[in-house]
């Protein structure tokens, strides 16, 4: 079933869905699944929408000083129809302020507020007014975060880097692609990918999921900084590889193109599984086994390992480009995390075989969540030593990454 509707009014309704823990990009695809659109019209619904979320503090600042009724009072469709507003008029030179105004106004009849017109057009018209000056200079404002993550970040790295890497939040970042390398080349590829120094990995500005080369299995999405903790992983010949928290399963598709060995990949959730195996059957790899286990059960059947990934589940505040909507969580939201990452961390070691290596990776930037975890497991594992390496989002503009590459020592001499 269809519905025909704007890109402004698909964008505004996707926001209102917005909340009680839902991510941005299930909430987006599902709106547009259900309304028409050419690609020009999705993009500008898609740029809206995302950055409404990624701005939100900002722009109900604005909202805040200029209406008589309390935000928590405004009218949640009015409320969001202000928000796409001021975005435009902020954010997308390519939107005439005009219509940026009169377009927010009829989105208003589109939603049944109709007695809203005269205070959508009002409040908009006079931020044009202003200048579109924006009267806080605080952190929570210029960078639109909550300031628990912006205080963590300052506590890990000092406020200079903070500063950076909230900065490095506000500015697009790049997708990158691997390049299924089993059974393709790089003159498979469409034009305008570009090479990396991470081989069969590749930039672009434009990755359409819909071309008969991702449908062939030329390739899988995959950022810069989880295929270079794949590379760090030093895969040859045909060993077995334990992915221990393999969905959506990015990296044990590139694993398993770097092997002839099987991929062992296990998740604690069905429905996510389901993606890595169906992701593995587009790109023709029948080397990944798939499990539905817990990482911080030990599974007795599986074997010896010499190469173990352990991605843990984290705050993912290195993802932040990705997932604007983890701006706005709180502290007390993390505080869990540190335990079930050490947990993980302590079973895999039993897969382990003498000489092997465990790969730990997250894709925050907390050190409470890489550093200190690794700490902990040397002081109770003098067997192993450490290489550690944190990627910030503005070193390859990509994603903000942790790895820790833990080698343990043989035993068996």
């Amino acid at each position: 079933m269809s519905d025909k509707k704007s890109p402004r009014e698909t964008a505004v309704r996707a926001l209102m869905k917005m909340g009680g823990g839902k991510f941005s990009e299930a909430v987006l695809s599902e709106a547009l699944d259900v309304t028409p659109m050419d690609s020009v019209n999705k993009r500008f619904c898609t740029t809206l929408f995302y950055g409404v979320i990624e701005r939100k503090l900002t722009l109900d600042c604005i909202i805040g000083g200029y209406s008589k009724m309390p935000l928590g009072r405004l009218d949640h469709e009015v409320k969001n129809i202000l928000r796409a507003g001021l975005y435009q008029l902020l954010f997308m030179d390519s939107v005439p302020d005009n219509a940026a105004v009169d377009e927010s106004v009829k989105l208003c009849a589109a939603f049944k507020k109709t007695s809203a017109k005269g205070f959508v057009n009002a409040l908009l018209r006079q931020f044009l007014r202003d200048g579109k000056r924006i009267n806080d200079s605080s952190v929570a404002v210029k960078y639109s975060i909550n300031p628990e993550i912006y205080d963590s970040f300052r506590a890990d790295y000092g406020e200079t880097k903070a500063a950076e890497i909230l900065e490095s939040f506000l500015t697009p970042d790049v997708t990158y692609i691997k390049l299924n390398n089993r059974r393709f080349t790089k003159d498979n590829l469409p034009d305008g990918f570009t090479p990396t120094d991470i081989p069969n990995v590749f930039s672009s500005g434009n990755v359409n999921l819909n071309s008969p080369e991702f449908a062939a299995g030329a390739y899988h999405i995959q950022d810069y900084s989880c295929a270079y903790a794949c590379n760090l992983m030093e895969i040859s010949g045909d060993e077995d590889i334990l992915d221990v928290c393999a969905a959506p399963g990015g990296k044990s598709f590139t694993l398993a193109e770097m092997t002839d060995g099987t991929v062992y990949a296990c998740d604690i959730s069905e429905k996510r599984l389901e993606k890595v195996n169906t992701g593995a059957a587009r790109l023709g790899l029948t080397n990944i086994r798939t499990f539905l286990h817990d990482g911080k059960s030990f599974n007795e059947s599986f074997p010896k390992f010499t190469r173990i990934l352990c991605d843990v589940p984290c705050s993912g505040l290195g993802v932040i480009r990705k997932k604007p909507e983890i701006r706005y969580k709180n502290a007390a939201d993390f505080s869990h995390l540190p335990e079930v990452q050490y947990d993980i961390l302590e079973n895999s070691v039993r897969y382990l075989a003498d000489g092997g290596m465990i790969l730990y990776s997250t894709c925050t930037l907390r050190k409470a969540e890489n550093e200190d975890v690794i700490a902990r497991f040397l002081e109770n594992h003098p067997e192993f030593t450490a290489e550690m390496r944190t990627i910030f989002p503005f070193d390859f503009n990509s994603d903000g990454f942790f790895i820790a590459k833990l080698a343990k020592l043989r035993t068996d001499k």
